[in-house]
């Protein structure tokens, strides 16, 4: 939505007195110029007052929403085909950017240099769309499996702004999937909610670039436990602006140590902060080099702290390669911990894992038992018997 502003420069203007005692011959001209000034200047007022009543109409008027509905080439966010209405998202748009349905969209470096040659970006480097909302509605006929994929290349920010909370699916029976390939992505919003509705869910794969919440923070799952919101690193970084919370149905998940960072509350002058509800889990899986240490930060004063609910869940496994009998630092906190009774999963103990706090940090191993002295022994003996034997 647009809005006009009109400026008006008026210009002062001067009529001349006749010389005293000389009869003006042009008096009768300049009777008419004056009169066409006066009509001038009430056409100027007339369009200042419909300028005015139009911007009042509309400051009125809901919020433009950009629909995603495929009817372009069906993938290609810069089609504008595949907008309802027949416009890609204007930088700077109000509203909401819409994705639902069965629709897999992409925004790659092509969209970026095509909504740049539109003039349709805040710069050369950085392109702001409205919130952002993945199966986030109560049409029935709506709902369904579909992906936002970001893979704007390095260098390039998407910004997502809006006061209000980013959805990554919202509604009950939906299933909405957003992937962070490369490039920045802010979604600069109050909340971001991962996997909200019952019956559903919500997921962000992260393998590349940097995604932040540069607002608010992050919810995984819902308050009730009904749904399922999962954010995956595999890569890249994370980081927010405050806290990180993983309600029941939620689960924070960082494979391996490729990732280059993950900082809850790094991004700004907020302090961090780490709740992890009853069923919430925090997923953790170990390669030859570990995994990415997450760190909750205090920037300020008075944050920083972690919080484990009763049955908040630590979900460790080998991801290939993990040391045994090495414990690894998993999250580490720059405030207070409060431990109310984290435990470790099913699967995780059956593997053999365990789970310590040394000091500001939570760490895991994989504890196998290493051979005693007396069974190496047998073995030696064993070993020299068959080749005495040969």
């Amino acid at each position: 939505m647009f809005f006009a502003i009109l400026t008006i420069s008026e210009r002062k203007m001067r009529f001349a007195k006749p010389p005293v005692g000389k009869k003006n011959q042009n008096s009768t001209a300049n009777h008419k110029t004056q009169n066409q000034m006066k009509h001038r200047m009430n056409n100027r007022t007339s369009k200042i007052l419909a300028t005015s009543i139009t911007g009042a109409l509309l400051a009125s008027v809901p919020a433009h929403a950009d629909t995603f509905n495929g009817g372009g080439d069906g993938t290609s966010w810069e089609d504008p085909n595949n907008w309802a209405g027949g416009v890609v998202p204007l930088n700077n748009g109000s509203g909401n950017t819409t994705i639902d349905n069965d629709h897999q969209v992409v925004f790659d470096a092509d969209s970026f240099a095509a909504v740049l040659a539109a003039s349709n970006t805040q710069n050369n480097t950085e392109y702001r769309v409205a919130r952002l909302l993945m199966g986030d509605t109560n049409n029935v006929a709506a709902q369904g499996t579909h992906s936002l994929t970001l893979d704007q290349g390095a260098g390039i920010t998407v910004r997502v702004t809006n006061s209000n909370s980013a959805v990554i699916g919202g509604r009950p029976n939906t299933n909405s999937t957003l992937n962070i390939v490369s490039g920045t992505t802010n979604l600069e919003a109050g909340r971001i909610r991962v996997g909200q509705g019952a019956g559903g869910s919500g997921t962000i794969n992260v393998t590349g670039g940097l995604l932040t919440a540069g607002r608010g923070g992050l919810e995984l799952g819902a308050t009730n436990g009904t749904g399922n919101g999962t954010l995956n690193i595999f890569g890249g970084s994370f980081t927010t602006r405050n806290d990180a919370e993983i309600f029941g149905g939620g689960t924070f998940h960082v494979a391996g140590s490729s990732a280059a960072t993950i900082g809850i509350g790094s991004n700004g002058t907020a302090d961090g902060r780490w709740v992890q509800s009853t069923g919430g889990t925090l997923r953790l899986g170990l390669d030859a080099g570990g995994t990415t240490t997450i760190l909750i930060d205090q920037v300020d004063s008075g944050g920083g702290n972690a919080t484990f609910e009763l049955n908040s869940i630590l979900d460790p496994y080998d991801l290939g390669g993990a040391v045994p009998n090495v414990w690894e630092t998993v999250l580490e906190w720059e405030g207070t911990l409060t431990d109310n009774g984290l435990v470790l999963s099913t699967d995780a103990l059956a593997a053999g894992w365990e789970k310590q706090v040394v000091g500001n940090e939570l760490q895991v191993r994989l504890a196998i038992p290493e051979p005693s002295t007396a069974l190496l022994g047998c073995l030696g003996l064993l070993g020299f018997g068959i080749r005495r034997r040969s």
